[in-house]
């Protein structure tokens, strides 16, 4: 199986109210990859509540993690990408 994550939507401080219809939307453009960052209010119950949601071949993801504890939080959610924060 390939992988193209070449365009990757990050959705920075999204609520949980408006996340269902955005990535709805966004996968059915032709979006691949959506990313929640940890730091967005309620980012675990985001993906908890849509990660059944997401179409096949499409991937919701949870980013922006600093440490081991936010990495593992997410893990019991569901099969979700893990995208950690990178320093450059």
């Amino acid at each position: 199986m390939q992988i193209d994550f070449s365009v990757i939507g990050i959705l920075l401080r999204m609520g949980a109210d408006i996340f269902g219809q955005l990535m709805h939307a966004s996968f059915s453009t032709g979006l691949q990859t959506i990313e929640v960052t940890m730091n967005s209010p309620g980012a675990e119950e985001i993906i908890a509540s849509n990660i059944d949601k997401v179409p096949s071949g499409k991937y919701l993801g949870i980013g922006n993690l600093r440490n081991l504890s936010e990495a593992e939080r997410p893990i019991k959610l569901g099969p979700c990408s893990l995208l950690p924060q990178t320093l450059i």
